[in-house]
């Protein structure tokens, strides 16, 4: 079986601004589609994409594979880095991720979960309080940032102080860059948060060794105990990704979702008329615009994918966003509808690798919309949105200006 190639330029610096017309285009011309821009094979549909999350064959290691295209030299510089993102949750073998995931399970069942409801709804109406108070804020550095960062650091175990926050803060953004096509300079400024990241977790750890607690880093403390978890460095690894994913992607459902329901009013109508949508409508959030763009495998072995011959060793991209918008999967995928059901995304991944964390991620995403349904009544952009790119293709909300004069006046 073949399929005609389409040349496609991802080079376009506007194009994170709205991909999915080239997306769609792609989709039915040559859904699994070789970009050079990229380096590797970029699946579009979701069954093509839903089978290679599940597909033992495609390792999720191609994070490194970033740092090793630089010369010797070159990645002598950024071998530290290197060597952490390499351990992430056992990335190099399924043996290895299995460990992290037997270890970790148990910290993020539904009842676990759900014994943090208290205090995220408690967060959250503290800091939508300051918002209401003043008429207006930023709903991503007034809210959705510090919601989601007291949230990981709680779980974590670490100390929530604004400084210690900040810190976090600066340095997850400064990691951020493995994420995505970085250059050199990017990837050393990287390196640098996980000097310093590394310094500051190892205080964390020998505090919790001193006074044993049942968060993150005591159980990965146990898990050194059990075996499980083979050295510190593990543990370190395990807790940086943690801090790296487990707030940056929370805050973006937030405050994505924010402004697609206020860019939508009738959806935000039936929101406030029936808050008990929250919960499908936080799934149609990560659906229709979730954090994750796209996540990359590198194949074990040689296969065939949706029609294509894929050599061992190659890169294969898997374009969530895409899929997640495949009129094949979805009816009206480019309509935003909150009340959407079934809503079978793969925002959070699929198969052994899925996120760990999701559930979570939900409860808080849940939290974070309810909360702000009541205590800012009124709501309204006050300003354009800013945007921050995240090549390739996709972008986050790092500004999104609002105001609510009705919770300002229903306080007067």
């Amino acid at each position: 079986m073949t399929t005609p190639d389409v040349t496609i330029s991802l080079a376009d610096r506007d194009l994170y601004l709205d991909p999915h017309p080239l997306l769609h285009h792609v989709r039915a011309h040559d859904p699994v589609h070789w970009s050079s821009d990229l380096g590797g094979w970029l699946l579009l549909r979701y069954s093509d994409v839903r089978q290679a999350l599940q597909d033992p064959r495609l390792a999720p290691t191609a994070m490194s594979r970033r740092i090793d295209r630089y010369p010797p030299g070159e990645q002598a510089t950024i071998a530290e880095l290197r060597r952490l993102v390499g351990q992430w949750m056992g990335l190099p073998t399924i043996e290895d991720h299995e460990r992290y995931a037997t270890l970790l399970r148990p910290h993020f069942t539904a009842r676990a979960v759900a014994a943090q409801a208290h205090c995220l709804t408690a967060h959250a109406d503290g800091l939508l309080d300051v918002i209401a108070r003043q008429g207006q804020g930023d709903i991503v550095a007034g809210f959705a940032v510090p919601y989601t960062m007291g949230a990981v650091l709680r779980l974590c175990g670490l100390p929530q102080s604004p400084s210690v926050a900040a810190d976090v803060a600066g340095w997850v953004t400064d990691l951020s860059e493995v994420f995505h096509l970085s250059d050199l300079e990017g990837l050393q400024r990287a390196q640098l948060a996980v000097q310093e990241m590394s310094a500051f977790l190892r205080e964390a750890i020998a505090a919790r060794r001193r006074d044993p607690r049942d968060d993150l880093t005591g159980v990965l403390l146990g898990g050194l105990r059990s075996g499980l978890i083979r050295d510190e460095s593990e543990i370190i690894a395990a807790l940086v990704m943690v801090l790296a994913v487990g707030y940056k992607t929370a805050s973006n459902v937030i405050a994505n979702g924010a402004y697609l329901l206020l860019a939508n009013p009738g959806q935000l109508a039936l929101l406030r008329g029936d808050p008990s949508r929250c919960r499908p409508a936080v799934e149609e959030i990560i659906r229709f615009d979730g954090p994750v763009f796209m996540t990359t495998r590198v194949a074990r072995e040689a296969l065939e994918l949706g029609g294509r011959d894929v050599a061992a060793g190659d890169l294969v991209l898997l374009c969530l966003a895409a899929a997640n918008r495949d009129p094949a999967k979805f009816t009206r995928p480019d309509e935003f509808l909150v009340g959407r059901s079934p809503n079978p995304h793969l925002g959070f991944g699929a198969g052994m690798y899925a996120c760990l964390g999701a559930q979570l991620a939900r409860a808080e995403c849940v939290i974070a919309l309810q909360r702000i349904l009541h205590r800012l009544p009124g709501l309204e952009l006050a300003g354009p949105p800013g945007w921050y790119e995240f090549p390739p293709l996709a972008r986050w909300l790092d500004q999104l200006p609002v105001r609510c004069p009705a919770a300002l006046g229903a306080r007067a």
